[in-house]
Order: structure tokens, then sequence, then C-alpha cells
């Protein structure tokens, strides 16, 4: 007990120091996970920017023009990050600014056009990015030369800034064909929505359109006959009464087979989802038919299951098998990313009690990601051809 509570209480006092730098990050970072932390990592390269500083005294109005040239540098390095193509052309032609100005002073500030480079290597189009990385380029080769540094130095410029530039060139149009898979995932699946009213309208058009004009025609002739022959119309409207009640039994079914989920079109779904998210899914689903109930159950398991992954969990590989053993339905499914505490609540519940509603056991665990696991005992017992339950001959 004791060590629980210590647990919890490292866990807290974790949480309250990551607070203010999480709150500092988004400001520094727009949220995008294709982001990430990295652009920290990148700030080693500044290393360069000190080396000189070791071998030399260094006098205050330089440490002061250094702290300036630094600090300018940082806002428009993250700036960067925010703003579009036309915009990072400015920070960039700022960072190479700050480079020409403090490289005769400090050799180190070749740093400068390295950033320069790489940001350039960001930019849209292709030939743009291209044409400034050559530029900056030119840029640290003349300045190189009327400055006459050692070889070393315009090398690094050069060589490193390159590669970065164009290394990012690579990833920027990875990036951007991603994002237009993204865009024409939502608009497959817009188009999909659009279909679907179509139809849903197409269906409720041909079961209630005959049966309400002949409810109109009844409702006439039994208005009609009101006065002259009021048996017959009491007769016309028994028939109108029926013919609603069938109506109304159509529309429910009709509903209740629209909202009645598949296990294998939301499994297929969930594949849309969470590759749009750049997550791995797998799935293997029985060959043979799921009983219906089972089937609709299980989807909305299975999408309740999802929606944590894309919410939560930060997963980069989902894996779901659903397995006969017998007359019993193995259903598993599996995430690899952090699923922190996991709390009763929140759609847990309500899974649990899916799939306690169709007599089988419900277990959840955490260890190294979130696990999934549900036995449905004699699932396949009743099943056969038609989906439906077997008779007793």
């Amino acid at each position: 007990m004791t060590d629980s509570r210590s647990g919890n209480q490292h866990r807290a006092q974790a949480k309250a120091w990551a607070r203010p730098l999480l709150a500092i990050h988004r400001r520094l970072l727009p949220d995008d996970r294709e982001i990430g932390w990295t652009p920290y990592l990148w700030l080693v390269y500044l290393s360069f920017f000190f080396i000189e500083w070791f071998f030399r005294p260094v006098p205050v109005w330089e440490l002061a023009l250094s702290g300036l040239a630094l600090a300018v540098f940082i806002g428009a390095y993250f700036r960067s990050f925010w703003v579009g193509s036309r915009q990072r052309l400015r920070m960039i032609v700022l960072t190479t600014l700050i480079g020409l100005a403090i490289t005769p002073i400090n050799s180190g500030g070749i740093v400068f056009f390295i950033y320069a480079a790489a940001t350039a290597g960001t930019l849209l189009p292709r030939s743009l990015a291209l044409g400034t990385m050559a530029a900056v380029i030119l840029v640290v080769l003349a300045q190189s030369a009327y400055l006459g540094l050692p070889l070393q130095y315009w090398l690094v410029g050069t060589v490193i800034g390159g590669f970065v530039g164009l290394a990012n060139l690579y990833y920027t149009g990875v990036s951007s064909e991603n994002a237009a898979l993204r865009l024409s995932q939502q608009e497959v699946q817009a188009l999909a929505a659009t279909r679907e009213r179509e139809r849903i309208s197409r269906d409720l058009h041909d079961l209630l359109g005959q049966s309400l004009a002949l409810m109109s025609l009844k409702a006439q002739l039994a208005r009609r006959l009101i006065d002259r022959d009021p048996q017959q119309a009491e007769a016309e409207l028994h028939i109108i009464e029926e013919q609603a009640r069938e109506a109304l039994q159509q529309v429910r079914d009709a509903v209740r087979g629209y909202r009645r989920a598949s296990l294998a079109s939301e499994s297929a779904d969930a594949h849309l989802s969470l590759v749009s998210q750049e997550v791995e899914f797998d799935y293997e689903l029985p060959e043979q038919p799921l009983p219906a109930d089972v089937d609709a159950e299980l989807a909305l398991v299975l999408r309740e299951a999802v929606t944590n992954v894309l919410r939560h969990s930060r997963a980069e590989h989902c894996r779901l098998t659903v397995r006969p053993s017998g007359q019993d339905l193995h259903f598993h499914f599996s995430d690899d990313g952090n699923p922190g505490m996991i709390e009763e609540g929140n759609g847990l519940s309500g899974m649990r009690q899916r799939i306690a509603g169709l007599g089988g056991r419900f277990h959840v665990s955490t260890e190294q990601g979130l696990h999934i696991q549900a036995t449905l005992p004699n699932a396949l017992a009743t099943q056969t051809p038609s989906g439906e339950k077997d008779k007793a001959a």
C-alpha cells in the first residue's frame, strides 16, 4: 500500500514538473505529429558556434552581440514551423543575414547557414526549395572566400547544410504526399457518407411512397363513404390502420438495419482511420459468417477500441484477431501505445456490458500496450448459413 502511494506521489510530482514544460512546448511548436520533438534535437548544431570561444578571449561586446543574434535566430527558427513557405523564406533570409553579420567576428557563425539551408529544404514548391538552398550555399562560398576561412569551415556550411537541406526536401515531399493521401481518404469517406444518405432516402421512398399514396386514397374513399355507407367507411379505416402499422414496422426494420454494425465493415473503416493517422492496423477475421448479434456487438467493441487509440494511446501499430475455437469465439485487440491509467468508463464499461450481454468474458490489460480480450462461449453453436439461429427439429 505504501509503495502504491509513493508511486502515485512520484507520478504526481513528475506531472507537476512536466506541465510548465509542455506549456512552453505548445507555444514553441505546433501540435503536429510529423514535427514532434525533433526541432529541439537539431539545435545541437549551435555547438559549432561556441567552439572558437574555447581558444581565445571573448570581449563583452561580442558576448552581447552574439546573445542578440542567438535570440533573434531562436525566434525565427521556431517561428518557421508555424508559417507557410512565403513567410518561411523571410526567416531563411533573416538567418542568412545573421550568419553574414556574425561570421566575420566568430567563424562558428557559419552554423547559421546550415540552419538556413536546412529550412530551405522545407519550402514548397520543390523548385523554390532547391533555388533557395543553392543561393544559401553560394553565400557561404562567397563569404568564406572573402574572409579567407579555413577549408573545414566552409565545408561545414556547404556539405552539412546541403545534406540536411536535401533530406528535409525529401521528407517534405513525403509529408505532402501523406497529406494528399489523408485528404483523399477524407473525400472518399465524405462521398461514402453522401451515397449512404442517398441510399437511405431511396429506401425510405420505396418503403413509404406506395404505402402513403394508398393510405391517402383509402382515406379519401372513407371520407366519401362515411355518410352513405358507414360500415364500408369503417372497413376502409381498418385497412388504413393496418397499412400504417405495416409501414411503421418496415421503417423500424430499415432503421434497425442501418444501425446494425458489421465487424468486417468496421474493420475496414478502422483500417482507413488508423492509416490516415499513420498507425498500422492488421486484422484477421473468421471466414465463416458470425451470428448477426455477435457480429454487431463485436463491431461496436472494435469501434470503441479504435477511438481510444486515436484519442489517447499514440500507438504505432494495432492488431485485431477474431478466431473461432470449437464453438467459442476469441476476440483480441492490441496496440503498442501508452494506454496510461485504465479506468472503468470512457467506453470500457460499454465494451464489458456488450460482451456480458452475449454471455462472454471480457478482460483488459496494459502490459506493453493496451490488450482487449473477449471470449464468447457457444458463439457459433447456433450459426446457420443464413445467419439465423437453428431451429430444433
